[in-house]
């Protein structure tokens, strides 16, 4: 009988615990994201949905601003998870490149210059900055070192990851003009 009312006492415990998680998020990240989605929604109505969507499909064109420019901005002035919101003015080919760009730069490239972009993230870089200091070693260089080794290797994968989906998406016999003119048809209607 002790058994079962130690699985009960268990799942009881499970149970509030992920109910003050819930509590916590609710007062943090859960309102944060919300008023950032409608900034960035707000700043798009101001400027003109036309407008944003020509600068994306500029963006586009060349590979360095659609993998290291516009990623990098969306994350610095959106953080996240609002930056990865920006990945919906792309065409369809271009955003599983652009989401793991977005993934890939808000981790330590960017929160190793820039905290704001994913403070839930920055225990992993305060770590390492502890060890580099309990080494005697300056935090600086290593941080900029960071930062530019993540951009290279932040668009390696993203121009990687855009390779493989036109690949699979060929494979499958998908035809990207025909989604995106089905997205459009559908944007209109609405």
């Amino acid at each position: 009988m002790d058994y079962l009312v130690k699985i009960g006492e268990s799942f009881i415990n499970l149970i509030n615990t992920g109910a003050e998680t819930l509590i916590g998020m609710a007062k943090g990240i859960l309102p944060a994201a919300l008023i950032a989605l409608v900034l960035m929604n707000t700043l798009v109505k101001l400027i003109g949905q036309e407008k944003v969507e020509n600068f994306a499909r500029r963006a586009n064109r060349n590979i360095l601003a659609r993998y290291l420019f516009l990623p990098y901005l969306s994350n610095f002035f959106f953080s996240n998870p609002t930056a990865f919101m920006i990945g919906k003015f792309l065409p369809e080919k271009y955003k599983p490149g652009y989401y793991e760009a977005v993934n890939s730069g808000n981790m330590a490239p960017m929160m190793c210059l820039f905290p704001h972009v994913n403070p839930a993230e920055l225990y992993v870089w305060l770590g390492v900055a502890d060890g580099v200091t309990k080494l005697g070693l300056p935090v600086a260089p290593l941080a900029i070192r960071v930062f530019l080794i993540g951009i290279f290797t932040t668009t390696l994968k993203a121009v990687t990851i855009e390779q493989i989906a036109n690949y699979l998406a060929k494979r499958k016999g998908f035809n990207w003009e025909e989604i995106e003119t089905k997205k459009e048809k559908m944007s209109s209607m609405m």
